[in-house]
């Protein structure tokens, strides 16, 4: 770890907890948290974007993996809480995708959340995790492994199943469907969700002062993160059967 990055998160979590206190004096009750769900590569990085391209709704712009462990949820859950309403949003999404393999402690943690669970193409999925492992045979295991567990969730009341080639062929109505299950309305501007700045990290810093006095802290990050980062700010594309080309 960079002796730097110490702190920078303490900075942040002042900064955070000065805005919280300043803006909602711990007052605001959010409603039900949105969790994204899936195989990796899937596009679950892509829907998180579009969610928090919604004026109600504030993306954690970090993979918790809160459901891996349960005893931080309180303290994270409050984190969550203080980052959305310093953004002056209703609600908050996480997209962890191998939350699939927890749903059911999510499930007793957060009683009235909804689950976005994303399913593409495997041949796409594992292709695409073979250009970032090398490694196809892995790529197809986990894909099957993650939709497996996914089958015991998305006939569940709290849980919608959203198609990757269904969002790139049919933005507005898919995105619409799965608004409308989270209880949202559609907006015009989520067509836009690549023009809005979402520093997806490794860690849970949120802070645009400390990121300018600290900007070294990007130095050293890896492909994957660099990849993801420019896939997630560029317009929606249709990746569907990338694997004819493998």
């Amino acid at each position: 770890m960079n002796w730097k990055t110490p702190i920078v998160r303490t900075l942040s979590s002042i900064e955070m907890e000065a805005r919280y206190l300043l803006s909602a004096l711990g007052n605001t009750r959010l409603e039900p948290p949105i969790f994204v769900v899936g195989c990796g590569h899937s596009g679950t990085s892509l829907l998180l974007k579009i969610l928090g391209a919604h004026s109600r709704i504030y993306p954690i712009h970090y993979e918790s993996h809160l459901g891996f462990h349960p005893e931080k949820a309180g303290k994270m859950s409050r984190t969550f809480e203080k980052m959305c309403i310093n953004s002056k949003k209703a609600r908050w999404v996480e997209k962890s995708p191998s939350h699939i393999h927890k749903v059911s402690i999510l499930e007793e943690l957060f009683p009235d959340a909804v689950f976005l669970v994303v399913l593409r193409d495997g041949r796409d999925v594992a292709c695409s995790l073979k250009r970032r492992t090398g490694d196809i045979e892995a790529g197809i295991k986990r894909w099957v492994d993650d939709n497996t567990a996914a089958l015991s969730v998305i006939d569940q009341p709290n849980a919608m199943l959203v198609r990757y080639e269904e969002l790139v062929t049919d933005f507005e109505g898919c995105v619409t469907k799965a608004m409308k299950f989270c209880g949202e309305s559609y907006e015009e501007d989520l067509e836009n969700f690549h023009e809005y700045h979402l520093d997806f990290q490794a860690f849970e810093l949120k802070s645009k002062w400390v990121s300018a006095i600290f900007k070294e802290r990007s130095k050293g990050v890896s492909e994957h993160r660099s990849r993801r980062h420019d896939q997630i700010h560029q317009r929606l594309f249709d990746g569907r059967n990338t694997w004819q080309a493998e």
